[in-house]
């Protein structure tokens, strides 16, 4: 991350990104607390209905080494005669 500005360096800029962060999800789980349930139901389940959901489960499957898919079948090349 690249700070623009001569106030901030970039690793203040990441803190302070990660302290407003905090900040809305924390207000937002204090004011409808069935959400942090939800959110934790749909990180076990895999199941991805938000931006936050989405990012969990990443983040879950980065920290245990996990891909996030299988890669796709390799194309045959063009002319290739295939048998079946």
């Amino acid at each position: 991350m690249v700070s623009w500005t001569e106030h901030l360096s970039a690793r203040e800029l990441g803190v302070w990104r990660i302290v407003g962060m905090l900040l809305f999800y924390g207000v937002s789980f204090t004011v409808r607390p069935w959400r942090l349930l939800q959110l934790v139901r749909n990180v076990l389940s895999r199941r991805q209905e938000s931006v936050l959901d989405r990012a969990m489960i990443d983040f879950g499957r980065r920290a245990l080494g996990l891909r996030r898919t299988a890669p796709p079948p390799a194309a045959p090349e063009l002319g290739a005669v295939t048998t079946r």
